[in-house]
């Protein structure tokens, strides 16, 4: 039986393979083509390179299905396992079941404002309502999608732990991936709708002249308006939930009776387990997706107008207006192939554990930096475009490097504060808290260092943009990056 499945999973990675190749195969059949690509005529027809950006989230969102199929299939696990997970399960869809109420509501209040605005005062475009509508539903179902398929995993988690390193490894990992390109592919597939509405139907279905970039640009960001308000509810609602929960299961569980702090007989622990994955996962799924929609639409104004104010052609500031949405399509087929190299051996340390999380991702970053130069290459965009694009890979693996020095297990900041609380709480309490917030402080200094050299790099490039376009790449391994939350909620889950 192991081998049948493993010549299944085999079989499975060379149609993935063929399929990932198959894609990657678009751009360079459009690097291949002639000058004239770039070129829009009359019929307002959108060039074959553009396609990049929504083919590619469908592919992320068929990639979030398969993953989720591998981890229905896995073992789910002992009875105990099964019991714990139910029980966090039922209380994560009670929580988001209420939540979900009071933001529709809200969501409701909300549009029928901006239809008044609208319609009535004629103060906003008429589209702006249904931008902000689709926003919100797109970012919790996001959310909503990562956080049952956590809940999923976590008894799977447990249960493939127990059998191997790697394999508790690989479900939380997938687990995490599911919620990661869950978010970018709804996120690039409805952006890209939009636009192919705006740009070729809407003068159509509605008469008058065709929306120029600038107008398409400025109704497109009222999508991230919605996003941001479902991200606010999430984030911060699910935040709020499971540090009361937290406090609960330490004071009243611990404290007063006695219960270890991840005992599954203390109720506040299957709380706090609830709010990790109603905030934790949810809700950072609703706030990645909205900052994830932010960036690329906010970097598509932002060079739509720099290139209006040059006197540039339609068809450089569509290929300007294009860009963020294709460097987010390629960043998802590179995300996509770094997360099968992420795999470890038995016995591992955390140090080699995070090293294979960092192998996917330094492979994923080196080829977006080779991806990027062939994007800025074929749209013809000035060389700076490239560098802010680097400068904002290097700087981010900088930042998260930074990040785990001061935090994880393996390095000295964190084996001083061990060493520092073992003397007791008579004499280590105070110095082990002041160091822990000290390290909290001093781990801030990689930010402060970042922006600093991208202030020096925007000296030194003198182009538009720059700062979203490296935000904008910061977040085109999201992907990736963004599944190691949900993934730490797998293994952390009390499953026995």
């Amino acid at each position: 039986m192991t081998s049948l499945r493993f010549r299944k999973g085999r079989s499975s990675a060379r149609g993935i393979g063929f399929l990932l190749a198959g894609v990657l195969a678009l751009p360079l059949n459009a690097l291949a083509a002639t000058p004239d690509a770039l070129s829009l005529d009359t019929g307002r027809m959108l060039p074959m390179w553009w396609w990049l950006a929504p083919i590619a989230g469908a592919l992320a969102l068929v990639m979030a299905f398969y993953f989720y199929r591998s981890i229905a299939a896995a073992s789910p696990g002992t009875e105990r396992m099964q019991e714990i997970a139910g029980y966090v399960r039922e209380g994560a869809y009670a929580y988001l079941r209420r939540q979900y109420k009071v933001v529709g509501i809200v969501f409701l209040v909300l549009v029928a404002l901006l239809s008044y605005m609208a319609f009535v005062l004629g103060v906003q475009h008429r589209l702006v309502p249904f931008a902000f509508l689709t926003g919100g539903l797109f970012s919790g179902l996001a959310g909503f999608i990562g956080m049952k398929t956590a809940t999923l995993a976590s008894s799977r988690t447990a249960q493939g732990a127990s059998e191997s390193l790697n394999r508790g490894l690989t479900i939380a990992f997938r687990a995490g991936s599911v919620m990661g390109l869950t978010v970018v592919g709804l996120a690039l597939i409805d952006i890209s709708l939009w636009f192919v509405y705006l740009y070729k139907y809407h003068h159509v279905v509605f008469g008058g002249h065709p929306m120029n970039l600038e107008t398409i640009t400025v109704v497109m960001l009222c999508f991230g308006m919605g996003a941001s308000t479902q991200a606010l509810f999430a984030r911060v609602g699910g935040g709020i939930y499971t540090k009361a929960a937290d406090v609960g299961a330490d004071l009243v569980g611990k404290v007063e009776a006695g219960i270890p702090e991840d005992d599954p007989r203390n109720p506040a622990t299957i709380a706090d387990n609830v709010g990790d994955n109603v905030g934790d996962v949810a809700g950072m799924g609703a706030d990645l997706y909205e900052s994830y929609a932010g960036s690329v639409l906010a970097t598509a104004a932002l060079g739509v107008a720099a290139a209006t104010v040059a006197g540039w052609g339609g068809a450089k500031t569509f290929a300007f207006l294009s860009a963020p949405m294709m460097l987010a399509g390629i960043g998802i087929i590179l995300s996509i192939i770094g997360i099968f190299l992420v795999r470890t051996h038995e016995n591992a340390s955390m140090k080699a554990l995070l090293a294979a999380l960092n192998r996917g991702i330094y492979f994923s970053s080196a080829l977006i930096i080779v991806g990027a130069w062939g994007m800025v290459r074929f749209l013809d965009m000035p060389i700076g475009v490239f560098w802010a694009i680097a400068i904002g890979v290097v700087l981010g693996i900088i930042i998260g490097k930074g990040t785990e020095w001061a935090t994880a297990a393996e390095y000295t900041p964190t084996k001083f504060i061990a060493e520092q609380a073992a003397t007791g709480l008579r004499n280590g309490d105070h110095r082990w808290y002041c160091r822990g917030n000290v390290l909290h402080l001093d781990s801030r200094r990689f930010r402060v260092r970042r922006y600093t050299a991208e202030l020096w790099g925007d000296g030194w490039i003198q182009r538009f943009a720059r700062r979203s376009l490296r935000d904008r790449n910061r977040r085109s391994w999201n992907a990736f990056d963004a599944r190691f939350d949900p993934c730490d909620r797998c293994v952390w889950a009390d499953c026995g």
